[in-house]
């Protein structure tokens, strides 16, 4: 009931406000700690069933923030690690959090510290159509090939190239496809998936990066079996997940309205669902151990 009258109250002030100055008004005991440290907090009104008035403390989150988006999730492990280290006072005060870099081939996250820096792979939820990895392929007549020199990438085209197929009009020498040939070839058959080593994963994000963090399950996951915080209880990635995949996709790279957008021919790694996954440890409880 209440979390219904916050909602009411926030659908009242959308329809007065400034696009610029939307929020998310959530109640101060829900909200997490970073949300709690960083955002401006305010007294709510709200009426109680028997018709009282009384007033709360929210949390005035803004709406452009998109904690649902791999992005937010960035956002969100930025401020967490700037929280963290704020509370820690002095000591830590040398510690630098980069901003959130997107997709791409660099780390999503990197802490830049006195003797080192820390790199994240941040993942807004785990599983099904979450991609860990991926590359281009072209068909050259005869055989598909890979774009990417990267060992894990090719250690998962090895298990996948023999079960694309190679029978249809398939374009040769290049990327990427017409919306009307990826509809096509989509009707034709052209897809394949088989399953692939998790450790592929795990290697492809290893040498950049030190820990994975998944927003969605609140999870942090060393991503080198060696690392000494495993013994500390995060736990190792490739031990979490029980299932992974490797899949060849026909993948949209244009505007979803764009009648002249191009399809391109993707490898693309995953984990099977987000049922292959055990949590690992929360964010919270991570952090100090990480950095302590």
């Amino acid at each position: 009931m209440l979390l219904e009258m916050i909602e009411e109250a926030l659908k009242e002030a959308k329809r007065d406000a400034v696009p610029d100055t939307l929020a998310r008004l959530v109640p101060i005991e829900k909200a997490s700690e970073a949300e709690r440290a960083v955002y401006d907090t305010e007294l709510q009104t709200i009426q109680d069933p028997d018709g009282t008035s009384r007033e709360i403390e929210v949390v005035r989150i803004p709406i452009t923030l998109k904690t649902n988006t791999g992005l937010g999730a960035e956002k969100h492990l930025k401020v967490s690690l700037e929280t963290h280290f704020k509370s820690r006072g002095q000591r830590f005060s040398d510690y630098k959090v980069g901003d959130p870099q997107g997709s791409g081939p660099n780390p999503d996250i990197v802490v830049s510290a006195p003797t080192e820096s820390i790199a994240f792979e941040v993942k807004n939820s785990p599983g099904g159509l979450v991609d860990y990895g991926q590359s281009d392929l072209f068909f050259n007549g005869q055989e598909w090939v890979l774009v990417s020199d990267n060992p894990e990438l090719r250690r998962s085209f090895d298990y996948l190239k023999n079960k694309i197929p190679v029978n249809l009009d398939i374009p040769t020498n290049t990327v990427s496809v017409s919306i009307e040939q990826a509809k096509r070839l989509a009707n034709e058959g052209l897809r394949a998936s088989v399953k692939v080593p998790v450790t592929n994963i795990a290697n492809y994000y290893a040498p950049k990066n030190r820990f994975i963090f998944i927003r969605n399950t609140d999870s942090v996951y060393c991503l080198r079996k060696d690392d000494p915080l495993i013994k500390e209880g995060i736990p190792y990635f490739a031990n979490s997940v029980s299932g992974a995949i490797t899949s060849f996709r026909i993948k949209n790279q244009g505007k979803k309205a764009s009648p002249n957008r191009r399809f391109r021919f993707k490898l693309t790694q995953r984990i099977a669902s987000d049922k292959d996954i055990e949590a690992g440890m929360g964010l919270d409880d991570a952090l100090p151990l990480i950095f302590p």
